[in-house]
């Protein structure tokens, strides 16, 4: 059957309560959580990357465009970028647009949740495989469309990829699985791949779907602890020959092989199997025992921090060797265009430096600013002053 939240202390924590085994979620008690945990590194790490963005390294002239400001701090205040498309600008902290996507996902998902948990395994297993290619066709077909009407690989880009609308199938594909994995203490239905791991097959008909008892022995620990290394594996040396593929087409003098759309388009699916191979191996797989390592559990619990501030980091790197940046004028030649350009691209050594001070900085981050604050806002009224 569907079940509810496994206990009142899930249930306190999530803003669900259980309703005839489909869970209702409090809206404002789920959002207030989600802002706890990600708004006080966001607007932190945007104080940190201020200097430096106004200084000249970010995407905004501040001798000329000066009134542009104004939306900039709208749509940090408000993480609505991406889905206006940036119509207002990006925000100050470049990696904050996945803030600003996930935002609009997360104020649908108490909606949601409860149709989902209303579905059979069936119906659930099909909707992964539909919504996989749902978000595969529009990644792709966006970008070549409106790249086609606005000549902006920018634009096309962020529409295709960024946008909270082209993007919800693959949300929606992370909601599918957890509710089959949290239904399913026994076998677990799950889509078959025609390329191993990465291409679910189609399954329009609901006598093409596996029931869990149709081949058990697909569903052991072993099997699934299988999975998650092959997949992994798989991710992680594709993922390199995709992106060395790309450094060298740009070495080049092209555009690069586009990888950065189609291959994030393509490796969803196989992406979401290891999730859900890892919950199913009983923590007996070489890549479950990897990731309860020490080192991975810091990692894991420091990303949103370290994800964060790189970019402030490397600007703040390039404030230090190049100084405030100025802009070149609108009749300057190439070769100022060209120099500007290079004194915003950090060197080869300063790669190491970036690496090792965002990583110096992502755990004071979390421990001291990041959970505190994040307890603190738990409470309504805390959030009501820190607002």
């Amino acid at each position: 059957g569907i079940r509810g939240p496994a206990s009142s202390a899930d249930a306190e924590a999530t803003g669900e309560s259980p309703n005839n085994g489909v869970g209702v979620i409090d809206w404002w008690r789920f959002n207030q959580n989600r802002f706890a945990r990600v708004g006080p590194l966001y607007y932190l790490t945007a104080l940190i990357a201020a200097p430096a963005f106004f200084l000249g390294y970010g995407y905004i002239n501040p001798a000329k465009d000066g009134l542009f400001v104004i939306p900039v701090f709208v749509t940090l205040i408000i993480p609505l970028s991406t889905l206006i498309c940036f119509v207002l600008g990006s925000p100050i902290v470049g990696p904050a647009w996945t803030i600003s996507t996930l935002a609009s996902f997360w104020v649908c998902f108490p909606t949601w949740m409860p149709r989902i948990q209303r579905m059979t395994d069936g119906e659930i297993v099909r909707a992964i495989v539909q919504c996989y290619y749902l978000q595969l066709s529009l990644a792709v077909g966006l970008f070549f469309i409106v790249i086609v009407f606005t000549q902006s690989f920018w634009i096309a880009f962020s529409a295709a990829t960024m946008n909270p609308f082209s993007r919800f199938p693959l949300f929606l594909m992370g909601m599918l699985a957890a509710v089959l994995c949290m239904r399913s203490e026994d076998a677990l239905p799950w889509p078959q791949a025609c390329v191993p791991t990465w291409f679910p097959k189609c399954c329009p008909h609901r006598d093409s779907v596996e029931t869990p008892h149709d081949h058990p022995e697909r569903d052991s620990e072993k099997s699934w602890g299988s999975v998650a290394v092959s997949a992994s594996l798989q991710l992680l040396i594709v993922t390199l020959i995709v992106s060395g593929l790309d450094a060298l087409a740009r070495a080049f003098g092209s555009k690069g092989i586009l990888g950065a759309l189609w291959f994030q388009a393509i490796v969803p699916f196989a992406q979401l199997t290891v999730v859900v191979a890892l919950t199913r191996d009983g923590g007996l797989s070489q890549a479950s025992a990897w990731l309860r390592t020490s080192i991975a559990q810091w990692l894991g619990q420091c990303s949103l921090s370290m994800y964060l501030i790189h970019l402030p980091v490397i600007h703040t790197l390039l404030l230090a060797i190049h100084g405030p940046l100025q802009w070149p004028a609108k009749d300057a030649n190439d070769s100022e265009h060209e120099e500007f350009k290079r004194k915003k691209l950090l060197p080869l050594w300063g790669i190491p430096v970036a690496i090792i001070i965002s990583l110096c900085l992502a755990g004071p981050l979390e421990y001291w600013v990041g959970t505190p604050l994040r307890n603190y806002l738990r409470s309504s009224s805390n959030v009501l002053r820190f607002l």
